[in-house]
């Protein structure tokens, strides 16, 4: 089983995909990175809590 992430250990994530590969967080895909082959995404845990309102 995997270690969870943790603000000691933020998951790692590095894409071999060559190209058109993007990454995002807010779910507005007009707000993407370029995530292509080599780049390394560090994903940990937040300072503060979001909160969804509907």
């Amino acid at each position: 089983m995997a270690s969870p992430v943790s603000a000691a250990a933020p998951l790692q994530v590095v894409l071999g995909m060559a190209d058109n590969g993007v990454i995002f967080s807010d779910g507005i895909k007009a707000d993407f990175l370029e995530f292509n082959a080599g780049t390394r995404a560090a994903i940990g845990i937040a300072d503060r809590r979001g909160h969804l309102v509907v």
